[in-house]
């Protein structure tokens, strides 16, 4: 391990950015948006209504993350994984205020989408 370590410093990085990039999200999505929609910082919704959210964000990741796999396999991963980024980092701007609308299906819509930009 010490001999790939000091070889190949550039690849590990570039590996653990990327598995980083792909971990915080996720669990921002299926953990910390259930303190948040609950707490009162945000729109105090019922425990219930953020995890039945969290549960459809996870039913919309099941396909994606299928689809995903297969335009990998076809067109490379690294412009998949390229636009997933993309596609996240633009959807982070849109999630907390549809989570705040308090709206079952705007809830369900934010970790959704966000789940299967995480693809």
């Amino acid at each position: 391990m010490l001999e790939v370590l000091r070889t190949h410093p550039k690849q590990i990085a570039l590996v653990a950015g990327a598995s980083l990039a792909v971990q915080v999200p996720f669990y921002i999505l299926i953990a910390f948006v259930i303190a948040y929609g609950t707490g009162a910082m945000g729109p105090h919704v019922s425990r219930s209504t953020m995890l039945g959210g969290v549960l459809a964000g996870a039913v919309v990741m099941v396909p994606s993350l299928l689809i995903a796999a297969v335009w990998s396999d076809r067109y490379g991963r690294r412009g998949i994984y390229m636009a997933g980024a993309a596609l996240l980092a633009a959807w982070s701007f849109a999630v907390f205020p549809l989570l705040d609308t308090g709206s079952f299906l705007w809830i369900c819509v934010g970790i959704g989408v966000g789940q299967c930009s995480l693809r």
